[in-house]
């Protein structure tokens, strides 16, 4: 009887859900029609800062037409808080770090760095190129709901 009762309480803990845990997960929305990659967090020599970086972020040009776009028209909001794209040091030519011009069919690629507080665990990526149209209607890329 006591070797039932012993077996019976390894099973019992065994069976015991695992310890909750308080540490949050990064949750990044990236739109859909923007192609990408891991989303990583990556040490700022800055105090209390991170580089919060999309990996291999690709969107392609739709339209007809030639069109631009500006760093100022990605942007990574948290809360009230909006950053921009910045390169990282040493690694700024892999980083979407410029403005650009695209012709019919081609695309931005590269990777998004965002200098970010390192406390910052929730963003959406938003891109709004100020004069990309694709059939006379604004080209908008925002307002994505899942993580990444």
């Amino acid at each position: 009887m006591t070797a039932l009762v012993f077996a019976l309480t390894i099973l019992a803990a065994d069976a015991s859900p695992p310890a909750a845990t308080t540490e949050k997960s990064l949750c990044v929305r990236v739109p859909t029609g923007i192609s990408r990659g891991f989303v990583i967090e990556s040490p700022a020599k800055d105090a209390g800062m991170k580089y919060l970086v999309i990996q291999d972020v690709v969107i392609p040009n739709a339209s007809k037409g030639t069109v631009s776009y500006n760093l100022d028209d990605f942007t990574l909001t948290a809360g009230s808080k909006k950053y921009h794209p910045v390169a990282r040091p040493g690694l700024g030519a892999i980083d979407i770090s410029e403005g650009g011009v695209l012709g019919p069919r081609q695309r931005i690629k590269g990777n998004l760095a965002f200098l970010v507080p390192q406390a910052l665990l929730d963003a959406s990526l938003e891109f709004r190129p100020s004069n990309w149209y694709v059939n006379g209607i604004p080209a908008i890329w925002c307002c994505a709901w899942q993580c990444h």
